[in-house]
């Protein structure tokens, strides 16, 4: 994509990058902002279709249409995460930590579903991340428990 090369160009001081587009420059910006824009634009369409459906039956026809996009363009990635933290709290994963590499293009669209709106009109800053975590919580009562534990994973 543009901003990509542009970024490279100048990064690495070659001589072909238009003034206009150096970093920091208005139509950089300008441009910066439209790329990102469109990574989440059919995610946030479909979010207002919802917003504006007037009766339940209306509502329910648009958020049906949201999940079915989001499960075609997103299912796959969170099918994994999602096996992967179930696993976890079984016991039956032994990695204690998993890394999946991203982009803004990847980060944006995530960011969207995950109700981080604001954050995801813009691109978000080079080595940015989302860490979805697993904690084990145990509740210990006092002498009423008589040292049993509840156990719950989150």
């Amino acid at each position: 994509n543009v901003i990509d090369c542009v970024m490279v160009h100048a990064c690495h001081g070659m001589p072909d990058v238009p003034e206009a587009l150096l970093p920091n420059r208005k139509l950089m910006k300008m441009a910066d902002k439209y790329e990102t824009l469109h990574r989440t634009y059919v995610f946030m369409y479909l979010r207002n279709l919802i917003a504006a459906a007037e009766g339940e039956p209306a509502k329910e026809t648009a958020r049906a249409r949201l999940r079915r996009y989001t499960s075609i363009v997103y299912g796959p990635y969170f099918k994994v995460l999602g096996d992967r933290l179930r696993a976890a709290a079984r016991g039956g994963y032994g990695v204690k930590m998993v890394v999946s590499v991203a982009s803004d293009s990847n980060l944006s669209p995530q960011m969207a579903a995950l109700g981080m709106t604001e954050q995801a009109s813009v691109r978000p800053p080079w080595l940015s991340a989302i860490a979805y975590e697993l904690y084990e919580v145990r509740e210990c009562g006092g002498d009423a428990s008589h040292g049993r534990c509840e156990h719950e994973v989150r």
